[in-house]
């Protein structure tokens, strides 16, 4: 998977003697073997599940004896004293260990190359990519407040998938995938260490592409960053809107404790509240806002989207960030930045939700979340921190929530920035 050119150039030669049509017709075209399936999704198919399990155990259960019954009681003693007996130490030997000698190996420092382009701040990491060019921007977001940032994230994430003054949003996909490995758009933030009370909200703009589609992949960012046309595209953001709602749903239904932890920390610094705000509860209650009643909503969501585009795209603060083997000309794209623009003040960014929040959910789980911040305890983050979370979560958690709570799963984490929390 990692000899990337002889790929490549295979894919080339197929292109080159039209081996490639003939795979895409046979592909695409070839319809003699084709079917249509639909699912439709069912509003009671989970309380049907549970009644049927419920009444699956009561016809076992109401046929016992009493022998069975203390034979069963017998059994679930015998159970919880095996799950809370520890591992044989001759079992504990049988597993591979890493010792610390396996791991002692000193990684390879790269130096960052530095320079400014039209007042643009590049840095060059100079890295063998096996002929792919890694490319970042960076543009800071300046008073923004937590409302704005939530629909800024989403719109950001339609950036590629709207019509620019060149381009169809069809026929720009279509340029996306021709010129790179892949490109998109998203809102990000950071803060100095140890800072509970700023913290700088960033635009990014990130592509992969050969070495050779370099300039033209860099061309095309520049193109949706500086030329998105967002008048009279009502209707394309609906329908992406309503494609959020969709994974907004998964990610409840799926990955909920993550969502309780991002509530959880917004409490204690301004970068874990923008960070509530781009993906957390917040922007999750928005898409579900926006898709019921999008004409409550539409309005302001294009404000936003439009002072993003014409205050938002600018030099002033910019990083640009370039990983591959070897430079090449950034004139082009650094030229079509817009030069320096209004930028609004700072806001420090806080929230005042109540420090115990539950939402329901129509799933067959639940989840929970608790955090607190290592800084106001009197400690920092250390690797002895993160070693102790995983040591809870792998030894002690595992073991009391998981197998013998039978939850679906619990941990304790850290972060660099000085976050602990548990979820379940």
């Amino acid at each position: 998977a990692l000899r990337t050119r002889e790929l490549i150039g295979q894919v080339k030669a197929m292109i080159s003697d039209r081996r490639i049509d003939a795979l895409a017709a046979d592909m695409l075209l070839n319809r003699n073997n084709l079917a249509v399936l639909h699912t439709v999704p069912s509003s009671c198919a989970g309380e049907e599940r549970r009644k049927e399990e419920e009444l699956r155990v009561r016809e076992i259960t109401d046929n016992w004896t009493e022998t069975e019954k203390q034979e069963n009681k017998r059994m679930i003693r015998k159970l919880k004293k095996w799950q809370e007996t520890p591992d044989p130490e001759k079992n504990l030997n049988m597993l591979p260990v890493l010792t610390r000698k396996d791991a002692d190996i000193v990684p390879k420092w790269t130096e960052t190359e530095e320079q400014e382009l039209y007042g643009i701040r590049v840095l060059f990491h100079r890295i063998p990519c096996n002929g792919v060019v890694y490319i970042r921007a960076y543009f800071p977001l300046y008073g923004y407040s937590l409302d704005e940032l939530t629909k800024t994230a989403l719109f950001a994430g339609m950036l590629g998938r709207l019509p620019t003054r060149q381009h169809d949003a069809f026929s720009l996909q279509q340029e996306i995938k021709r010129y790179t490995g892949g490109m998109g758009f998203a809102l990000m933030t950071c803060a100095e260490k140890g800072d509970d009370q700023d913290c700088t909200p960033y635009l990014t703009a990130y592509a992969s592409a050969l070495e050779e589609k370099a300039e033209p992949a860099c061309r095309l960012m520049c193109e949706i960053l500086t030329q998105t046309y967002i008048e009279g595209q009502e209707e394309r953001i609906r329908d992406i809107m309503l494609q959020n709602e969709i994974g907004a749903r998964q990610r409840i239904a799926g990955a909920g404790h993550l969502i309780a932890v991002k509530t959880v920390l917004s409490h204690y610094s301004a970068e874990s509240a923008v960070r509530n705000a781009l993906d957390g509860e917040p922007a999750i209650r928005y898409i579900l806002r926006f898709s019921r009643k999008p004409q409550n909503e539409i309005k302001g969501f294009i404000k936003t989207a439009r002072k993003l585009l014409e205050n938002g795209i600018s030099r002033k603060g910019m990083i640009l960030s370039v990983t591959g083997t070897c430079p090449f000309d950034l004139n082009p794209l650094a030229e079509s930045i817009p030069a320096e623009k209004r930028h609004d003040e700072k806001i420090r960014y806080n929230v005042d939700y109540p420090y115990h929040v539950g939402y329901q959910i129509p799933g067959q789980i639940g989840f929970s979340a608790r955090g607190y911040r290592l800084i106001r305890c009197g400690e920092k983050f250390s690797g002895i921190v993160w070693l102790t979370g995983s040591i809870l979560s792998l030894e002690y958690l595992w073991n009391r929530v998981r197998i013998q709570g039978s939850a679906d799963g619990a941990g304790f984490q850290t972060d660099r920035g000085g976050n602990i929390f548990s979820y379940s």
